[in-house]
This record gives C-alpha cells, structure tokens and sequence, in this order.
C-alpha cells in the first residue's frame, strides 16, 4: 500500500547524506510500494541549519588540524581548499530534495492555526508538549503530521527519535496522540528509529537463522573489526577504577572474547537479495598496565655540630613500578550483512556498544 513518509530532523541527521543501509531498506520500501517523501517546513528549516553548524564545525577542526601540522612543518602544508559554506549549505538543500524526491507539495509549509494550536499545547500541557510546557517544535511537527495524514487514501509513516514527546512506551505512539489520531480519523504508524521501522517490515525466510548466520560469518572476525571501538571504553573503566596510586594507564591490548548472535531481521530488496541486521553479542577482555607510584617515608639521624646533638629527621622515597591488570566488557556489535544467491556477499560493523 502507498505511503507518505515524514522523518523527524534528528533521523535524517544521524546520516545527512541518507546513505546507511537502513536508509537504503527505507527507500527500497518507499519504491517497492510506490510511496512518497512529504519534508515539513521545520524538519526542512532545522536540518538545514544544522548541517550547517555541523560543516562549520568540521572545517574549523580541519583549519585547526592544518595550523598544528604548519607548527611542525619547515614549509607550510596546506592541508585543505576554503571551504564556501553558504554554497555548500545550498548544494546540501537541492541534494535533499532530490534524494527523497520532493516535488510540487512535497515540502509541508507552515500554517497560523497550526502555530495556535501548539501555542495552546503547551499553555495546557498537551502532548507533545511537556508538563512544563516544553517542546512547541514538536507541537508544530505533530500538527504538521495530522494535517498530512488528512489524505485518507494513502496511511502515514512518522519516524522520529523524540521518544519523550511522541511515546509512552519508547516504542508505539504515546495514547493521547493515539486517541487523537483515531478522532481526526487519520492513519498514522509512528516508528521510533530506522532501525525499529526495518524491523517492523522484515521479511521471514527460511534458510536464514541463526546457525546459518554463524556459519557463513566468523564471530571471530566480526570482533577482531570491532575492537578498536571499544579501547575508549575499557581505558575510560580502568581511569575510574584505578586507585589514588595509580599514576596512568598503558596501551590496552584485547584478550580473549566471544561473540554470538544475539538476534536479527531480515528484509528482502527489491532486487531479490537481502540485507540482515544482526545484533551479535558476547564480552572481551582487555589487558593493560597500571603505573604505579609509591611513596616511603624513612628517618635518618644526623649529628648536628652547631647544637652538639642528633636530628632525626624524615627522608621521603618514591619508586615505580607496574601491575598487570584487566577489564572485561559485554558487548554489542550491529552488523549490516547482504545476502545474494544464497550466500553471504559482503557484512560490515554499522554499530557498537560495551559496558561492564
């Protein structure tokens, strides 16, 4: 069934450029069922002002990274062109435009009612607006949302990561806006991530299952890619573990570790292959080194010929030295896998996560 689609900015912002694989399984859906992309004007004004930020940001670092390398450097490096952000900014805006091929009434403009009514909202502490009347952006988008979902011939899809306004549950569409909904005699499916939404349409097959997943990609592999990602996590552990003593903490080196999997979706392409997320997950152990100062006071008696008598007085000592210690982690890893012809064609990490 055709769809209209609404993605909330701080979806589309995880990947500016809506190329990840659940971006690739959200549009093979919106072509497999001939849907549309509707972008309203806010989630539009926000994204583009963050991309925005966010450039400006990248090339201060980069400037930043070239005046450090220049400060070593006998002749000066230049490390990258000037950047002309504004025409970047405009670039970025067609860009979106065409990637989720908006067109005519693809972009949801701004009403006066709607501004009311959010203003409102929050004056009566409505969702999505919070108990301090909190959140009219949200206000905003949701009636934008309703007024799109007046086409009673197509339902809507919302996707948006403000769990807090739009879910009771983290999950499902919070029941105020839920009863909401049903009096206006809209059909909207709220999804709380890309991720949720590609879960929400997986596919079942048959051959593939959680034996056949392992046979065909080594849990050993799939950690040794993963394990620089979790050095950060291990260090920042042992810092806060360590004792008063503890002078610093050597490179952490992984140990032993498994993985298996944990669970995973399926969703066929349109082309006839099919993209696997699968959660893997296990623990490692990491391996690193404490410096370890001590300090040792001793008294060492002196005669004193001024005074014609014996001082005693304290002598302080310092040493160094090493211990071998350890942290093990349980961890996460996401990995997005492609299956043609019955096989494994290519597999690669898209996320990870570790904790005590």
């Amino acid at each position: 069934m055709a769809s209209l689609v609404v993605l909330d900015t701080n979806v589309i912002q995880e990947d500016f450029l809506m190329r990840s694989p659940r971006f690739e399984i959200l549009f093979d859906y919106v072509k497999r069922t001939r849907s549309d992309f509707l972008l309203p004007q806010i989630v539009a004004d926000e994204l583009f002002a963050n991309y925005e930020r966010e450039l400006r940001s990248r090339v201060a670092k980069l400037t930043r990274a070239e005046e450090q390398l220049n400060g070593i450097s006998i002749e000066p490096i230049s490390a990258h062109t000037p950047t002309d952000v504004p025409k970047k900014v405009a670039e970025y805006k067609k860009y979106v435009k065409r990637r989720l091929e908006l067109a005519g009434k693809g972009i949801v403009p701004y009403s006066e009612a709607n501004m009311r009514d959010a203003l409102n909202r929050a004056i009566q502490r409505r969702r999505p607006c919070s108990d301090h009347g909190e959140e009219i952006r949200d206000a905003i988008l949701w009636n934008m949302v309703l007024d799109a979902a007046d086409d009673k011939s197509r339902h809507l899809i919302f996707i948006s990561k403000n769990t807090n306004e739009f879910s009771a549950d983290k999950i499902a569409l919070h029941f105020d806006l839920a009863k909401e909904m049903k009096e206006r005699g809209a059909n909207i499916a709220y999804f709380p991530s890309l991720e949720e939404f590609a879960k929400q349409h997986a596919t079942k097959i048959a051959f593939i299952t959680k034996e056949w997943l392992e046979s065909q990609i080594d849990p050993d592999l799939v950690l040794d890619a993963a394990e620089d990602t979790f050095v950060d996590t291990a260090r920042a552990i042992a810092k806060r573990r360590a004792r008063p003593e503890v002078d610093g903490i050597s490179t952490i080196n992984a140990g032993n570790g498994s993985l298996e999997v944990d669970e995973f979706f399926v969703y066929e392409m349109t082309s006839g292959d099919f993209r696997v997320e699968i959660t893997w997950h296990g623990w490692a152990e990491f391996e690193y080194q404490e410096e370890i100062v001590e300090s040792e006071t001793e008294w060492e008696s002196r005669y004193n010929v001024a005074e014609d008598d014996v001082d005693v007085e304290p002598v302080f000592h310092r040493r160094r030295r090493t211990k071998d210690s350890t942290v093990e982690l349980s961890l996460n890893v996401v990995t997005d896998v492609i299956v043609e012809e019955g096989k494994v064609a290519d597999w690669h990490i898209v996320d990870t996560w570790a904790e005590e």
